[in-house]
């Protein structure tokens, strides 16, 4: 069978076969959330997170797959970003390392909003949506149309609300960026 397809042709469905993610083994009878709840501890050992808290709970309920796609979920073990696209000027897009979401989680806490400037593929967005709260307004402001159109696509896909602005002119050094 085949899967679901992000706009960028990634995987978005939790695969259909065996699967190794690093030290991990996930198999069809395995459900995405246990592979969640094993990530969340994993990055609450690893970065030192609260065992208890609105980050932990992020990470246990977003799945990374609408923004990366399954080729790419192994960054989170290896703790290095992962290319989501190239842009329209040949520039390689990746995602943030594990290690730099996981403080910006945790450092910005409940109740804060956020703006991301450039977008990391919505996974870090839909983190941030999802740790701070219903209250809290989250945004990423990006110069590229094609990743703004597929950071957007990718979020409403996950059912996040997450407000994603083109902004072209980011690109220019000097110039207010909003």
């Amino acid at each position: 069978a085949h899967h679901a397809c992000h706009p960028c042709c990634q995987l978005t469905s939790w695969p259909t076969a065996p699967t190794l993610f690093g030290e991990v083994f996930v198999a069809t009878e395995y459900p995405e959330s246990i592979f969640l709840r094993y990530l969340a501890r994993k990055f609450a050992a690893k970065y030192a997170i609260p065992e208890s808290g609105s980050v932990l709970r992020a990470i246990e309920t977003v799945s990374p797959l609408p923004f990366v796609g399954m080729e790419n979920v192994p960054f989170l073990f290896d703790d290095v970003p992962a290319r989501f696209a190239i842009d329209e000027t040949g520039t390689d897009r990746s995602t943030g390392a594990p290690h730099m979401i996981a403080i910006m989680l945790h450092v910005l806490g409940g109740g804060s909003s956020a703006l991301v400037v450039g977008s990391k593929c919505g996974y870090l967005e839909a983190l941030l949506r999802a740790a701070l709260g219903p209250d809290a307004f989250v945004a990423v402001a990006e110069p590229s149309a094609m990743v703004a159109k597929n950071t957007r696509e990718a979020l409403e896909k996950a059912g996040c609300d997450v407000t994603v602005w083109h902004r072209p002119h980011l690109l220019a050094s000097g110039d207010d960026p909003l």
